[in-house]
């Protein structure tokens, strides 16, 4: 039974037995709002095989690509059965579902920050909530909200800023952002490495 708000825990430790989990219908649902966000995508890039549309296509790609992964990342490490966690995961597929509706290129490039910048609050706020209830979590959810902060001053910026060069720098950055933060914490970054 759902209560209104739940601590969220370890969905696997080292210590215990892991618990098989079976895919639930939003699950599948979301993977099927991730299907229609590949086949927007890789139709704009048909419609558009110049340097920019290539460019778009990576970047929006990206885009996808990094809120899949901080999701399923979130989803296989820590477990939460909340009406709380039912809301955000509501948001969450209503931010993936509006990147999907405005992906068909950088003519569309405001819709799609809004929509991306909803997706990673939702994310921020789901890492939050780790990162208070589960100690153990914390320098983990540190990376992780600090990825996706950075991701949304950029996208932010975007929606305010009415020049598309401005805002496609700006998605690049927070493309960049997302996915170095990730690989500079999984393998391990000190000042002594640029000596």
């Amino acid at each position: 039974m759902r209560t209104l708000i739940a601590k969220p825990r370890l969905l696997a430790d080292w210590g215990e037995e892991y618990e098989e989990r079976a895919a639930e219908w939003w699950e599948l649902f979301l993977d099927l709002v991730f299907v229609a966000a590949a086949s927007n995508t890789a139709d704009s890039l048909k419609e558009d095989l110049s340097w920019s549309g290539l460019l778009a296509f990576f970047v929006l790609f990206s885009f996808f690509y990094s809120g899949w992964s901080f999701y399923t990342f979130h989803q296989t490490r820590y477990y939460g059965n909340s009406m709380y966690h039912l809301a955000l995961l509501y948001f969450y597929i209503l931010g993936t579902a509006g990147m999907v509706v405005n992906s068909a290129g950088f003519e569309y490039m405001n819709g799609f920050s809004v929509a991306a910048l909803i997706q990673r609050i939702v994310l921020i706020l789901m890492y939050l909530d780790a990162y208070i209830g589960i100690p153990r979590a914390r320098i983990q959810c540190r990376f992780e909200i600090g990825a996706l902060a950075l991701s949304c001053v950029c996208l932010f910026s975007s929606i305010f800023v009415k020049n598309k060069t401005f805002s496609i720098g700006v998605w690049i950055i927070a493309a960049i952002s997302e996915n170095m933060f990730y690989v500079l914490h999984h393998i391990g970054f000190h000042h002594s490495h640029l000596v």
